[in-house]
């Protein structure tokens, strides 16, 4: 069960690399690095899991959608991993998303993240 997980994560952590190379390449790396963020067993890889889910459905994905108008997708990639932390409620990692996309969103998106 755990690999039929892992591959269909595997698979949209590819898709993700493969839009950022199309939509944003200098976000390419930063993506591709997100991988270490979904390690160990138990509670540790399913909040890693959920946190890299949180953070590419929030900042990424909406990116390349064009419904987030981000300048520097692997800034704020970089700022949101850093965000996250050990915390089931994830506060501090959807803090940082916010703030991030409020900035983007009260710049009108020119604004690099950092």
């Amino acid at each position: 069960m755990r690999y039929d997980d892992e591959r269909a994560w595997v698979e949209r952590w590819l898709r993700m690399i493969e839009r950022s190379l199309t939509k944003q390449p200098a976000a390419a790396s930063a993506i591709v690095q997100t991988a270490t963020m979904v390690q160990g067993y138990g509670d540790a890889h399913r909040l890693g899991l959920a946190d890299w889910h949180l953070m590419i459905d929030n900042l990424a994905k909406p990116t390349f959608n064009g419904a987030l108008p981000l300048a520097d997708l692997a800034g704020a990639v970089a700022e949101a991993r850093a965000a996250a932390m050990p915390d089931p409620r994830q506060v501090a990692l959807k803090r940082k998303i916010d703030e991030i996309r409020a900035r983007v969103t009260s710049a009108g998106g020119n604004v690099a993240a950092g």
